[in-house]
């Protein structure tokens, strides 16, 4: 299974334009910037489609119209851009373009049809079949905690407490001709128990979660995870099982957050058993 980051950053990016904190200053200094979170898993499985999908993809030489399965977190603006979309219809795309899937939660797909009608016009409902055939997609509400397959994976989307009204999930990807399984975990707090369950059943290959807040403290009821918490949750997994003995643990959805310089995130994560994602990783589990 080859992973490919197509952003690592939060839903600012980094660095910020107005911030002149240690992260952002770095950042601008090295000319890195953290595009808002994107997976891409293989050739053809995207996971969120935000803003920065298209240039990262251009800068990697990735071709998105191989692209025939995106499954969505949620719908928040830097995982779901409706313009990317509208570039399918014919006039802007070219003869021959495959169908792409394109599945969430049924909370998530509600709220991605109100974006598109909102942003672009009635005449883009995705529930139309109409409009859904021009912009070749097929959009699919998935069941929540219930597996479903497509192409040649097994997909497991996990409801987790970030945008309970947006039905934010994570997924479980099993690919089942290499037999390799990842986790991928952005925009989600701790895990519910439930969680835990679900994936009792699961030995990764690989977790990349959430690492929004890094060291900045929080309130315990934020929506997403920070340092100290990615850190327990990977050891928890290995001890656990649940991630295979030497498999790699990613944090991904980075923001300035950080309280300090990118060398002092990497210190801490490569302390507590896991690795910083940075865009345009390349990787095969």
């Amino acid at each position: 299974m080859r992973l490919r980051f197509l952003g690592t950053g939060a839903a600012t990016a980094a660095p910020l334009p107005f911030c002149q904190c240690d992260f952002c200053r770095e950042l601008r200094q090295r000319r890195v910037f953290r595009r808002r979170a994107a997976l891409l898993i293989d050739e053809g499985l995207l996971i969120d489609f935000g803003p920065d999908v298209p240039q990262m993809a251009a800068e990697m030489d990735v071709d998105l119209t191989q692209v025939h399965t995106v499954l969505q977190t949620h719908s928040h603006a830097d995982h779901f851009d409706a313009g990317h979309w509208v570039t399918r219809i014919p006039g802007y795309a070219p003869e021959g373009l495959g169908e792409v899937l394109l599945a969430g939660s049924a909370e998530t797909m509600a709220h991605i049809r109100e974006k598109m009608m909102r942003e672009e016009g009635d005449a883009d409902d995705l529930m139309d079949e109409a409009a859904a055939e021009a912009m070749r997609i097929l959009p699919r509400a998935v069941p929540v905690d219930r597996p479903f397959y497509t192409c040649r994976y097994d997909i497991l989307p996990l409801a987790v407490p970030h945008d309970v009204r947006d039905g934010s999930v994570i997924y479980v990807v099993h690919s089942t001709s290499d037999e390799r399984t990842i986790l991928y975990a952005t925009d989600c707090p701790r895990f519910p128990q439930r969680v835990w369950d679900a994936l009792s059943g699961y030995r990764l290959d690989c977790a990349i979660l959430d690492h929004t807040y890094g060291s900045l403290p929080h309130l315990p009821s934020t929506s997403h995870m920070d340092a100290p918490t990615v850190a327990e949750m990977v050891e928890t997994m290995r001890m656990r099982g649940i991630l295979k003995p030497g498999a790699p643990a990613y944090a991904t959805h980075i923001s300035h957050e950080a309280q300090g310089s990118v060398q002092r995130m990497q210190d801490y994560a490569a302390q507590h058993g896991y690795l910083l994602a940075e865009d345009g990783l390349d990787i095969l589990i």
